[in-house]
């Protein structure tokens, strides 16, 4: 048995030898006498980013090319175009008193066209001549072009002996015309020149342009609400996260809006809301839900351009910190758009067959804040059946903070089955001191330190089953968790653990 002892502690000897030069942290867990042994147990690297990631909310989670963290919550993009805005352009019929005849051109939503690109669409025609002879009837528009001439028309109206004789024009297609409308009106002009040579004129004489599309419509777009969305937002941080309280700096809800039509904007916020856990309601307060933003839009010489206006509701114009700070799980909202906002008709814009809005609302919550308690957990894996064959040790654990928070550490044995067989510390957590921080919240370097803890034989039977290290912190900015500070990806709290152990008896 004992030669058999002796094999096992000689091969034990080799290979924690190899590794312990693995790590100098622990090299002064060397050999004190014959019947002790230094042996690494584990190391782990607890950070923010990856407690992030295990939580499920990874995909909120944005890293800058210097490591700065942030949370990004956004909402459904929503886009509206112009053919679900303007649906439909309704018929132009006119009744032709004179000869020369204006026809009023207001479409739907009250839209006064001055220029029109036609894609689509009729005009037909209808008289009667109560003539009681042949007529030439010659009609023009002159504000109807394709390829800088008018549309234009002549027809020959037989008389047969019986009178009124009824003419129709057939439905001529548009499509390719252009519309120039200076005065908001379509001009009818027509001749019926007699058979003796006198002018004269028509009776019952009937226009209609009917299913009229446009690729590109110029003029005044009337002050009309847009619905754009309603949405909520699920804040995951507060519910995935938070063992403590967390409060950011600079939060913000931001609304970007992708807008390629060309006339004037304005948002109409009807909810912005946010809800506790318990159902409690935070209303966003700020000039700007009350009065709503502006949108950019492209002016008259940047058709088919896309302009993009970023807003943000944040601390200088809103209560959003007070609201973010409260830990809501959700924000629920409603934007609509209103376009020409201050109803000037002098306002002239435009829109074309592929004009759109695109809108995007999200919460933004860089990791630049005050933390008290916040929890970061995880857990690493560890076997302590090497511990068997020795009856006391004494635990080396060497902890590198480069985060500019104070850690509060426990750590936690745990069984095959996930089971807590024991912690390293009795009663209090072990300190660990934040990272030098600059003026600005930064971390300028790295906080080490030693702790020695003793092992008796008794905590040495009841750890020896160990599979996993289980690391439990609370970390708070300094003074009690007044100073904000900013956490970077590339930081976090670095453990290593090495024994020096005892044998239980001598060979």
């Amino acid at each position: 048995m004992k030669i058999n002892l002796l094999l096992y502690l000689l091969g034990f000897i080799l290979i924690s030898t190899v590794n312990i030069s693995c790590d100098k942290d622990l090299d002064n867990l060397e050999v004190q006498s014959d019947a002790e042994y230094a042996f690494p147990l584990f190391y782990g690297n607890l950070d923010l980013k990856k407690v992030i990631e295990k939580s499920g909310d990874s995909l909120a989670l944005l890293i800058g090319p210097n490591g700065e963290m942030s949370f990004k919550y956004s909402g459904d993009i929503v886009s509206r175009t112009s053919k679900e805005i303007y649906s439909q352009i309704p018929p132009i019929p006119a009744i032709i008193t004179d000869t020369f005849f204006g026809v009023p051109v207001k479409l739907n939503n009250n839209i006064s066209l001055r220029k029109a690109t036609i894609t689509d669409g009729t005009i037909f025609f209808t008289y009667k001549s109560f003539h009681t002879q042949d007529v030439t009837v010659k009609i023009t528009i002159p504000e109807l072009k394709k390829n800088g001439k008018p549309w234009t028309t002549t027809r020959f109206v037989n008389y047969t002996g019986t009178a009124p004789v009824t003419d129709i024009i057939l439905p001529s297609l548009l499509a390719g015309y252009v519309l120039d409308l200076p005065k908001d009106s379509l001009h009818i002009r027509y001749e019926a020149i007699k058979a003796d040579g006198f002018r004269d004129t028509l009776s019952s004489f009937a226009m209609l342009a009917n299913s009229l599309k446009f690729s590109y419509v110029e003029g005044y777009f009337g002050n009309e609400v847009f619905p754009i969305s309603r949405d909520t937002i699920y804040l995951n941080i507060y519910k995935n996260l938070l063992g403590g309280e967390l409060y950011f700096e600079e939060p913000k809800v931001s609304v970007n809006v992708y807008n390629s039509f060309g006339f004037p904007v304005r948002s109409k916020v009807n909810i912005v809301n946010f809800q506790g856990t318990n159902g409690q309601n935070y209303p966003l307060q700020s000039p700007f839900v009350t009065n709503g933003f502006d949108f950019l839009y492209p002016k008259l010489n940047e058709v088919g351009k896309t302009v993009v206006t970023s807003f943000a509701f944040n601390n200088d114009n809103s209560n959003i910190a007070e609201i973010l700070n409260s830990s809501p799980q959700l924000l629920d909202y409603q934007i609509d758009a209103v376009a020409n906002p201050d109803s000037d008709p002098n306002n002239i814009g435009f829109m074309t067959d592929s004009s759109y809005f695109l809108v995007n609302v999200s919460v933004d919550l860089p990791i630049h804040g005050r933390a008290k308690n916040f929890k970061l957990e995880d857990a690493f894996p560890s076997d302590l059946g090497k511990l068997d064959g020795f009856q006391e040790a004494e635990f080396k654990l060497v902890t590198e903070n480069k985060m500019p928070l104070d850690v509060n550490m426990q750590i936690y044995f745990e069984g095959a089955g996930g089971e807590i067989l024991d912690s390293v510390f009795n009663t209090e957590m072990l300190l660990i001191g934040s990272a030098p921080v600059n003026g600005l919240g930064e971390a300028t370097g790295t906080t080490r330190k030693e702790t020695f803890i003793p092992i008796n034989a008794q905590k040495m039977n009841t750890i020896r089953a160990t599979r996993n290290i289980r690391i439990k912190a609370l970390v708070s900015t300094s003074l009690q968790g007044t100073t904000p500070v900013k956490v970077n990806a590339n930081q976090g709290l670095t453990v290593k653990m090495g024994a020096k152990a005892k044998i239980k008896s001598k060979l």
